[in-house]
Parts: C-alpha cells; structure tokens; sequence
C-alpha cells in the first residue's frame, strides 16, 4: 500500500528523516501497543516494512533548518495493518509536534500501486539508495561491485523480513543515474551529522517479479525505513 500525507509547517530540521519515523511510530503506538511493542521493540534489530519518500515544495535552507511551509511525506509498505493504524492514528490527531516544530495534516491520500508484470523493469528514485560495503564504505552506481553490495542487502532485507532468500540474484543497470551526499542526524541527543554517500536517478533492473515487487513496496537500500531506498515504475 502507498500513501500521500500533505501537511503544513512551519520550517522542519534540516536532518528531518527522525522526524519523519517519530510520527510514523506515534501514530502506530497510538493505536495498537501491541503492533508497536512487536515492531519497534521485539524486532528493534530487524528491517521494518515500509519506506518512504519526503518532499519539500518551494524549500530554502538556512543553517540547520528548512524554511517552507508545506512537507509531502510518501510512504509505502507491505504491511495492510501498519498503513491500516498509520491511517487511524493521524486521523485521531492531526497536530504534531517534532521538536518545536509543528505538523499539521492537510490531507491523507491512498494511492494506487503500479503492477509489476515483467522481469524486467524502469525505476525511478523517491529518495536516494544507500549502499555501503561490509566495512560501511558507499559503493555508487559505477564501481565494480556495486550490484553484488545491492543483493547481499536485498538478500539480508529479505531473510529479516520474510524468512526467505532472492528467488534469483537482481541484475542492476544503471541509466540515469548521479551520486548525492545526504546530511543527517540519527541521534536525538546528539548534535554532530553523519553524511551519507548515495545513489539516485532512473535504473533498469531485472530478477524475479516477486522480488521487484518487494523492493517497489519496501525500499531497495540500507536503512530503507529510515527514508531511503523508495522507489516508482517508470513508463
């Protein structure tokens, strides 16, 4: 399932994907303690079902802070009963405060998923693919081994996820694709950023239909619920 939700603010943090998460969790909490304890705290070591992608309209930024005054969060996942208490939990409240700056939803929109019937397939990047060696040093696009680090994460994605291996190893062709450097802070308490080395643009791939279908609603990166890795069909 996809979902849009439009909301007015005013400015956010520049490192703004915590915030994001925060919300995604209050509204999940909110509603079931038991499917929030389950995910977040039992599963706190396992990849979570859903990605998403943030989008700032006219957006200017000013030291640490994104002065704008409308946030569009895409989000998708696999999981009916995740979107199912996001859905009722932001409906039960429709202010969020993110430390002191305010969320206000607008508008919650289902979006109609795109079917996937072909091995091989056009996609375009919502928000940037991290993917990193086993030493945590990015891999881009055009290295070598750029396509054997995107399977061993789609495989680690998976056998957390759905106890299952890639039906068959992902051939990644790069297209139209550049490198992005994404600042970030994933510390509350913490004031120092982390920068991370990723990949965006449009990319042909091709593997099993079930795979790619996991990818188009999971994310297809290292740290995908933390806001990367979300992807579209293109055509």
């Amino acid at each position: 399932m996809r979902a849009r939700l439009t909301f007015s603010i005013n400015g956010f943090p520049l490192a703004f994907r915590l915030g994001v998460v925060s919300f995604v969790k209050e509204c999940i909490r909110s509603e079931s303690k038991t499917f929030y304890h389950q995910l977040f705290h039992i599963r706190e070591r396992q990849c979570k079902p859903f990605t998403f992608a943030v989008y700032f309209p006219r957006l200017k930024v000013q030291d640490d802070t994104i002065i704008a005054d409308q946030m569009i969060i895409t989000i998708s996942s696999v999981s009916y009963e995740l979107m199912m208490y996001l859905f009722n939990g932001s409906q039960k409240n429709r202010e969020y405060l993110y430390k002191k700056y305010s969320m206000n939803l607008s508008k919650f929109e289902l979006l109609r998923e795109k079917q996937i019937s072909s091995s091989r397939i056009w996609m375009t990047t919502l928000s940037p693919i991290l993917v990193e060696d086993k030493e945590g040093k990015p891999v881009l696009f055009n290295q070598a081994n750029f396509e054997r680090e995107f399977n061993i994460i789609m495989q680690k994605r998976l056998r957390s996820s759905e106890n299952r291996d890639l039906y068959r190893p992902l051939i990644f062709r790069t297209i139209r694709m550049k490198k992005m450097v994404i600042k970030e802070n994933f510390h509350q308490d913490i004031k120092d950023y982390l920068y991370f080395t990723t990949n965006t643009g449009d990319f042909l791939i091709e593997g099993d239909i079930r795979d790619l279908e996991y990818l188009y609603k999971n994310g297809c990166s290292l740290r995908s619920q933390l806001g990367f890795g979300m992807v579209d069909l293109l055509g």
